[in-house]
């Protein structure tokens, strides 16, 4: 695509999460596509054997030179800057304020976007409920071991940066447990950071058999004006020392459950003051209330697995919301679910094998998400009908001899808990 004088160009600072959807999707609606790779961004592709892939109109490859940055970019026509991976936050937003003040998020607050720790702070802040953790230095033995004794177990140790795919989650059940872990992380090679965050584990309404029940809200902010166009269930198996994806499914904006889950979505965005660009926020449910399970601020990710299932369901797409805000109209938000959609995560391809399952009434498709560490094919499942797509979805589940969650057996997937 020739950049011409009116064509107006979005920035995504460090694209790694959907970056070929977002990439192809932006471009359809004309906007030309610049990608910009700082040194922290490319750290990060390293770390999950990904190339810089030329699926943009224009990437950069950036030193530690803001500035040189920003003059390359003023010749650019930018309209909107975007974050691409929860990495950088901070450099992101100094080009935004530079080149797009009026739909940049605050420098002051970068920190409360992207660190794991000062999230959690922000929403206690500001009165929201978020799990409780304690900031670790893993190469900081002495003070490690010195905070550590008054942690409360079981706990989940995770990155606090470059985090994405599940890489280095691990359940902790008591202060032995933890020092073998870090001892064993010490010894990782391509660990990027020693800093991470120990999560006391909180256990969801509804936890069942090893089935952990959350939720994910994906939305678009511009301006202060918050859009939040999807909620879906999620479902995962919670192992001995991790957590693996397992399903999900996405819910009807007429649901109860739906509504209150996004008015709690738009309290965490203004609390993070999150003003502009996409969100895909995960929530548990205690006691009837959310609780805020992870912030990130971008569109979701699965190489665009997710944004294809919600375009599919609700006739939403999410560039098209951010089309409409940059020109200045409100997005259309679909208030009906067109169809019910199911995601189904395997860990070997299972195309041979769906081909063998006589009698699937729902559509569906297979895709092949290849992360180093997340080595899963993903079945979507799509039907007009309800049920029909929620036994097609038991019968896959089951001939892979995949734990089926009580909600889809008992045929309560709407029920609002």
């Amino acid at each position: 695509m020739n950049q011409g004088k009116t064509l107006r160009s979005i920035v995504i600072i460090n694209p790694f999460s959907s970056r070929n959807y977002l990439s192809r999707e932006l471009k359809k609606n004309n906007f030309y596509t610049i990608a910009v790779f700082t040194p922290g961004g490319i750290k990060k592709l390293n770390l999950y054997r990904q190339p810089v892939l030329k699926c943009f109109d224009e990437e950069i490859v950036a030193d530690n030179n803001i500035d040189r940055i920003i003059a390359v970019l003023r010749k650019k026509n930018v309209l909107l800057v975007l974050y691409g991976f929860e990495v950088d936050i901070d450099i992101a937003d100094k080009i935004a304020n530079c080149l797009t003040p009026v739909s940049a998020n605050p420098c002051e607050t970068s920190f409360c976007r992207f660190l794991k720790h000062d999230i959690s702070l922000k929403l206690k802040e500001n009165c929201l409920t978020a799990p409780n953790d304690l900031r670790l230095d893993i190469d900081s033995a002495d003070v490690f071991k010195q905070k550590i004794n008054h942690v409360k177990f079981p706990a989940v140790l995770k990155p606090e940066l470059f985090t994405g795919g599940s890489r280095n989650f691990h359940f902790i059940y008591n202060s032995g447990d933890l020092l073998e872990t870090v001892d064993k992380l010490k010894e990782d090679k391509r660990l990027c950071s020693p800093r991470f965050i120990l999560q006391e584990v909180i256990t969801p309404d509804n936890y069942k058999n090893n089935i952990e029940y959350y939720y994910s809200v994906d939305s678009f902010s511009y301006r202060g004006e918050h859009y939040n166009f999807s909620v879906q269930r999620c479902f995962k198996v919670r192992e001995k020392k991790q957590v693996t994806i397992h399903s999900m499914e996405q819910l009807c904006p007429s649901d109860s459950l739906y509504k209150m889950l996004c008015n709690h979505s738009t309290k965490v965005l203004k609390s993070l003051q999150h003003y502009n660009g996409f969100a895909h926020t995960q929530y548990y449910i205690i006691n009837d209330e959310p609780v805020l399970l992870d912030f990130n601020p971008r569109i979701a990710g699965g190489q665009g697995v997710v944004s294809n299932m919600i375009e599919l369901c609700l006739e939403v797409k999410p560039i098209d919301i951010l089309k409409k805000c940059v020109q200045g109209e409100t997005p259309n938000l679909c208030n009906v679910r067109k169809k019910m959609g199911y995601m189904l995560f395997i860990r070997k391809n299972p195309v041979e094998h769906l081909r063998n399952i006589k009698g699937l009434a729902s559509d569906y498709s297979v895709k092949y998400l290849g992360l180093d560490t997340l080595r899963l094919y993903c079945i979507t499942l799509i039907n007009p009908d309800s049920e029909k797509c929620r036994k097609d979805c038991i019968r896959v589940l089951k001939s892979f001899q995949l734990p089926v969650p009580e909600l889809y057996l008992e045929n309560r997937v709407h029920e609002v808990f």
